[in-house]
This record gives structure tokens, C-alpha cells and sequence, in this order.
């Protein structure tokens, strides 16, 4: 019983350790996100529609987030301070909150040793204490719907769906990963409740989303900012491709115009793929291959990206490729990348003659092919389920 309550203390002191070096990175700086998340909440207090209030915000994403920032900006005026690095904490103090609830549920239902990894991930730390995006809410939620489904409990589908739903209210980058039910095993989910999981997935972030677009403006702002938004390439692969290969910028494909397109399109049909060549090999590992290849294939990157496959990097972490990745992002983002400590750290001029080697050797590319490696890893030279810590966890 004593050790118990000694491992259980423990978890708690690494836990609170890991908020406090991300509420302490947060007082370093912020980027334009902290800006767009201050002004949405002023907005959800004051009744503006972030939408309606296209392009003077750019919200690209679906309004669950939108909700808490409105309570996080209540908080704040509540005690009558208005600087913007204290709602940058706040924010950041609920990220961390997020983060000790992803380490917590991968220490529970794999390891201590996959826990302590993501709890203390040097990319984890930057970007939920830097940049403080919200990434790592939509991977909660995902990760808890499939912890619902794969652990086989009482009403799995429903609870699963459920949580699903909330990922994509937060981010939809879930999307692509749901036809898996279609493939998933029949003992853990029947074909009857795969559709219910669907439906609501599907149902939750259109119930959320409806109040905030039903005038015309708001509609047209959330079409524009959500739906035909961009991300940002920042030399994401299929462009580094692109650049090196003789592709046209005006190519004309049928339904494709541009080389932006073509990679969406690549992107798409790469991690549909995978999802339905894993899910007829009824993979339990599917998930986080989704995560490592959803970013490794992206067509466009941001810093924030590199945050969503850190589970699988977790519990993978004995791979030489996940080691380099983490080490070769967090490098990144601590010198290189303008919306992290990178921006901060290059204004300082010892870093000066040493900008343009930096800038030469870091390239967000590389991430993405390290990724790839994981995932062709797990796809072609790897028995199905073969890391003992899922197997044990599914067993």
C-alpha cells in the first residue's frame, strides 16, 4: 500500500512539474494564435461572432474551443486584469491540464515510462507552453474515443463516438481516421453500433457549430475561414517535392488546378489509404500510425502539427527514427521557427551570424519524412499490433 501511494505522489509531482515548466515557457513570449484566441473571447463574451467578424479573425477551426476561451476571458475580467500575457497562462494553464491527462491515460493503459515521455516531451513543452495551440485537445478527445472503443467496456460505441465528436468540434483532423470502424474487428464493435459511432461523431460538431453559423454572414465567414482554408506550407514535403521535381505551378489536372491542390490530393489519397490497408489488417495500432502519417503526408505544416502525433511517439519512443524526430523538432523550434522561442531567441545577436546555417539545416520537411520512416515502418516490416505495450494493454 505504501508503495502504491508513493508511485501515486509521484505521478503527481511530475505532473505538476510539467504544468510549471509549461506555464514558465509561457512568460517567455507568444505568437499571433495568442492574439486570435484573445480576440475570440472577447468576442464570445461581447456576442461577436467570430465568423461574422471574417477577415478581421481568422478562427479556422469549429467553435468548441471558441466556448472555453469565452470562460477563460470571463475568468480574467473577473479579477480585472486585462494584459494579454495572463490570458496567454491561462490558456496555457488548461493545455497543461490537457497534456497531464494525455500522459496520465497513456501511463494507466500502457506505461509510467510512455507517460513520463510525452509529459516531458520537449516538443510538448514548447508548443503547449509557447505557442499554446490547441492540438492536444483534439488528441485527448480522440485518444479517449479510442481508448472507449478498443477496451471493449459497456456501451464503447456510444461513449467512443461521443468523444470522437468532440475531436472534431476542436480540430477535424480525425476525419480521414473514422472509416477504420468500417474494418474495425467485429468483437469490439458490431457493424449496427460502427454507424452509431459515426453518426454521432458526425452529429456532435454539427450541433456545436450550427448556433454560430446561422446568419448569412457568419455562414459565408465560416465557409471562407474553415472550409476553404489553407494551411500554412512552411516547405511541407509535397511542396520540397515539388521544388525539386519539374511540376508547373499552373499544372491542370482534371478538378485540380495548381501544385497546392495536386499535394491535397496526394495527402488525402496516401492517409485513406493507409487507414483502409490497416483497417483490413484489423490493426490496433492504427490510430497512432494515423497520427505519425497525417502529419508525415501533410500538405501544408505548422509548428502545432508536430504536436499530434506525440503519443505514438511516446510509445515508440525506443525507435531511432521517433528519437531523432523529437530532437530534431525541438531543435527547431527552440532556433529556428519564428512562431516559437525560435522568433524570440534570433533577435539576440550572438545568434545573428549563425541565422542563415540554422535556417539551412532545419527544415520542417525532414520531421515529416522521419514520420514516414515510423509509418512505413509499422506498415511493411512490422507484424500486426507488434508493440508489447499495446498488446499487453489489448490483451
Amino acid at each position: 500500500m505504501r508503495i502504491m501511494t508513493n508511485k501515486k505522489n509521484n505521478w503527481i509531482l511530475y505532473c505538476l512539474l510539467g504544468v510549471l515548466i509549461r506555464l514558465g515557457i509561457s512568460q517567455l513570449g507568444y505568437n499571433h494564435d495568442i492574439g486570435v484566441w484573445n480576440r475570440v473571447g472577447d468576442g464570445i463574451i461581447n456576442g461577436v461572432n467570430m465568423y461574422s467578424d471574417f477577415p478581421k479573425i481568422l478562427y479556422p477551426y469549429l467553435p468548441l474551443w471558441s466556448l472555453i476561451l469565452g470562460l477563460l476571458k470571463t475568468i480574467q475580467n473577473f479579477f480585472g486584469n486585462q494584459e494579454i500575457q495572463v490570458f496567454h497562462l491561462l490558456c496555457c494553464l488548461v493545455l497543461s491540464l490537457v497534456d497531464v491527462w494525455i500522459a496520465t491515460l497513456l501511463k494507466k493503459n500502457f506505461s509510467i515510462k510512455a507517460g513520463l515521455i510525452f509529459l516531458f516531451n520537449p516538443i510538448s513543452l514548447l508548443i503547449t507552453g509557447y505557442h499554446s495551440q490547441i492540438d492536444n485537445l483534439a488528441v485527448l478527445f480522440a485518444l479517449l474515443g479510442y481508448l472507449a472503443i478498443f477496451n471493449n467496456g459497456k456501451l464503447n460505441w456510444l461513449v467512443g463516438g461521443i468523444w470522437f465528436g468532440l475531436s472534431l468540434a476542436t480540430k477535424h483532423f480525425i476525419i480521414f481516421f473514422l472509416p477504420f470502424f468500417f474494418f474495425a474487428p467485429k468483437k469490439i464493435i458490431n457493424f449496427k453500433h460502427r454507424i452509431f459511432t459515426l453518426g454521432i461523431s458526425s452529429l456532435i460538431p454539427i450541433l456545436i457549430t450550427i448556433p454560430f453559423i446561422a446568419d448569412g454572414n457568419a455562414f459565408n465567414g465560416f465557409v471562407r475561414s474553415v472550409l476553404y482554408y489553407n494551411s500554412m506550407d512552411h516547405g511541407a514535403i509535397f511542396q520540397e517535392i515539388f521544388r525539386i521535381l519539374p511540376v508547373n505551378d499552373s499544372i491542370q489536372i482534371p478538378f485540380i488546378s495548381g501544385k497546392t491542390e495536386l499535394s491535397k490530393l496526394l495527402f488525402i489519397i496516401s492517409l485513406s489509404a493507409i487507414v483502409f490497408t490497416q483497417g483490413f489488417r484489423q490493426n490496433k495500432e492504427t490510430f497512432f500510425i494515423y497520427l505519425a502519417a497525417l502529419v508525415g503526408l501533410s500538405s501544408g505544416i505548422a509548428d502545432q502539427y508536430f504536436a499530434i502525433p506525440l503519443v505514438a511517439v511516446a510509445l515508440y519512443f525506443d525507435y531511432v527514427e521517433i528519437k531523432i524526430f523529437t530532437i530534431y523538432i525541438a531543435g527547431y523550434l527552440l532556433l529556428d521557427s519564428p512562431f516559437n522561442i525560435g522568433g524570440e531567441l534570433q533577435q539576440f545577436d550572438f545568434i545573428q551570424p549563425f541565422i542563415t546555417i540554422i535556417n539551412m539545416f532545419f527544415k520542417a520537411a525532414i520531421g515529416q519524412i522521419l514520420l514516414l520512416v515510423f509509418v512505413f515502418r509499422q506498415l511493411f516490416f512490422q507484424k500486426a499490433t507488434s508493440n508489447k505495450l499495446l498488446l499487453n494493454s489489448f490483451s
